[in-house]
């Protein structure tokens, strides 16, 4: 995995986009921390804690997490908090910050196979 990646708004899609888009579709809601991952609503997520894109927007380096975990040793803590550069980040992480950023990719192949059944 490359140490580069483009962070460029192209790869992002907005809160606003997420809440009207993916309102009702069940998306995946994942944990950075433990693992834990549910397919649920925008807010579904949220009611349940989860930390996502639908509070920063989609394929924003933000925190992932779930309603138990805390938002310490994540990626975006790592960037942010203990300003490491992505090029610091172990192969998980890499993998990690790979998965944010492609999170609007997902969506869009979701929302697409959601219209064909």
């Amino acid at each position: 995995m490359s140490a580069s990646m483009d962070f460029s708004p192209a790869h992002m899609i907005s809160t606003d986009l997420f809440r009207t888009k993916f309102k009702d579709m069940k998306v995946p809601h994942w944990c950075e921390k433990c693992g834990k991952e549910e397919l649920l609503t925008p807010e579904e997520g949220f009611k349940a804690g989860y930390d996502g894109p639908w509070m920063y927007g989609l394929g924003s380096v933000s925190p992932r997490t779930c309603g138990n975990c805390s938002m310490e040793g994540t990626v975006w803590w790592k960037l942010a908090v203990e300003h490491k550069t992505v090029s610091e980040l172990s192969e998980s992480e890499l993998k990690t910050l790979d998965r944010i950023l492609h999170e609007g990719e997902t969506l869009i192949k979701l929302a697409q196979e959601n219209k064909e059944e």
